[in-house]
């Protein structure tokens, strides 16, 4: 499989960049930003994922969802962001639709994996909502990578029915890399199938599930990134061997201004957003764990402001 990669590696050009084209207050409050951003700056965003901690105890606690995307709405307003990457378990559609027409702020939409059925309902919905574009992933299997020799048929025959979705609602389609295949694969099928209304995004925390280097599958990736969710991670010891969690960006180990980088100079993404998927503390309580959270959202749009240039 390493030869196979290599060879694509070479023929797509991508080797040295030469040819490529409770919740009511603030942990840091005093830290936000106060005023707007510079208009010449990129782009960036906010998924709503970064807050997977928060949106599980509030559903526990029975608040709407409806109150519990309003709730993220606001941080998107209070951290000045130019937009919000919203997965669809999370949408209420007027209280978003709501909150982008009066912010004028752009809309990422998330999916899972799909069927034709279910992707056409969630492009239905995209247009409703004046989505941008809309991420989806392929399947949800840390080992699919080893099977991608096997199963590269099939997922261009899913791929390219999707792409031609897509292209009906005129709506791009951005298969992340999940932990499931790895950026190269990924980036190859795209690159075959030829669509512009099918792209991928890059998730800067999963190269490591397929023994990728985050800087390195930003290379290949980087032609066809139209969606991102600018991640780290670090590598955690544990009685059971090595294991790699989310923590704020710039507190971990992936070369985050090397990415961005890569991806705004290599290819057409035209926004970033960012995904700061902090891991619950077991021996913490739950209101420490959602401050964590919480900070982690707020330091990671500052360290993507002052040391990436967004």
């Amino acid at each position: 499989m390493a030869g196979t990669r290599r060879e694509f590696i070479k023929a797509s050009g991508i080797l040295g960049l030469g040819t490529l084209a409770g919740y009511g207050s603030t942990a840091l409050a005093n830290d936000k930003p106060k005023e707007k951003r510079e208009s010449n700056k990129s782009k960036i965003g906010l998924a709503s994922y970064s807050y997977h901690l928060m949106i599980t105890d509030r559903v526990k606690k029975g608040i709407s969802k409806a109150e519990t995307i309003a709730w993220i709405l606001d941080k998107v307003k209070d951290l000045h962001l130019d937009g919000v990457q919203i997965g669809y378990s999370e949408l209420d559609e007027a209280v978003v639709k709501s909150f982008i027409d009066r912010e004028g702020v752009y809309l990422e939409l998330a999916m899972g994996t799909w069927n034709k059925k279910s992707l056409t309902k969630r492009m239905e919905i995209a247009v409703r909502m004046g989505a941008r574009s809309l991420r989806a992933f392929l399947i949800f299997d840390p080992l699919a990578w080893k099977r991608y020799d096997k199963e590269k048929p099939s997922l261009m025959k899913k791929l390219e029915e999707a792409a031609a979705i897509a292209e009906h609602f005129k709506v791009p389609l951005a298969i992340e890399n999940h932990s499931d295949y790895a950026a190269w694969q990924i980036a190859e099928l795209v690159g075959n199938i030829k669509s512009k209304y099918l792209g991928i995004c890059f998730d800067s925390g999963n190269p490591p599930s397929s023994y990728e280097d985050p800087v390195e599958a930003a290379k290949v990736v980087a032609p066809y990134t139209i969606q991102t969710h600018l991640r780290d991670f670090k590598i955690v010891h544990t009685d059971y061997g090595l294991r790699y969690e989310g923590v704020p960006l710039g507190d971990g180990i992936v070369d985050a201004p090397e990415i961005v980088r890569i991806l705004k100079n290599n290819g057409p993404v035209e926004v970033l957003s960012i995904e700061s998927a902090v891991r619950a503390n077991p021996s913490k309580s739950v209101e420490e764990n959602l401050r964590y959270e919480d900070e982690g959202v707020y330091r990671s749009i500052e360290y993507a402001r002052t040391k990436l240039g967004l």
